[in-house]
């Protein structure tokens, strides 16, 4: 009896281990993710706020429960429907909750408002009439609340100017970004304005945006110098 209850377990966690790998799949297709390095973390941080919900308590509880009292020789289909009283919840607040971790992308601009695509595409970025305008669109995720994003700025060039929404805004010495997402606002733009001074240097010119937390690379700007 205890042998046919064991394999029921292993069954069930077979099933739950093909089910995470489908998931992970079909969130990799409808959201990629820029490396294997950043779904890792993502996953990670998934589980780590899931695992202090009540419900990832419960639905464990009652899915050994039911594995261990029903056992072996249900078939697929019913060892199916014990599965999903602890996948049902993990699916629903995957759902709710994505993302799980700072993202940061990069949109450029000119000084007259104009998006320059192809720079955008390449990450790269041109000065119009000395000024770097980049714009950053941050997504916090509902489950973030307070968040820093570093700043790594290249010699020959500063600051000049800074915008976006209220309770985000450049730390005192302007190498990071950080603040509080409004609530019920998960995704914004931060706009950074950027003015040459002894020009940029060829071969330091890289404009890095970090997760203060975990030290992640966010994005990276590569600033040209002015033709």
């Amino acid at each position: 009896m205890l042998g046919s209850q064991i394999i029921a377990v292993l069954e069930l966690l077979f099933v739950y281990v093909a089910l995470v790998a489908v998931i992970c799949g079909i969130s990799f297709v409808v959201s990629p993710v820029s490396s294997v390095e950043e779904l890792d973390y993502e996953l990670r941080e998934f589980v780590h706020y899931y695992k202090e919900t009540s419900w990832w308590w419960l639905t464990t509880f009652f899915t050994s429960v039911i594995a261990l009292t029903v056992g072996a020789g249900h078939g697929l289909f019913v060892s199916l429907i014990f599965l999903s009283v602890f996948t049902g919840p993990a699916i629903l607040y995957y759902h709710r909750k994505y993302p799980f971790s700072l993202k940061c992308g990069y949109r450029a601009r000119t000084s007259s408002g104009r998006t320059a695509i192809n720079e955008e595409q390449e990450n790269i970025a041109t000065p119009d009439d000395g000024l770097y305008v980049l714009e950053f669109p941050i997504t916090t995720g509902s489950n973030i609340e307070e968040f820093t994003i570093d700043l790594t700025i290249p010699d020959g060039v500063k600051v000049r100017n800074h915008s976006g929404i209220r309770g985000v805004g450049l730390s005192e010495n302007k190498t990071a970004i950080e603040g509080k997402a409004p609530p019920g606002r998960d995704s914004f733009v931060f706009e950074i304005i950027l003015s040459e001074t002894a020009g940029v240097q060829q071969g330091a010119n890289l404009l890095i945006l970090s997760d203060a937390e975990s030290g992640r690379e966010l994005t990276t700007i590569r600033l040209l110098p002015q033709q």
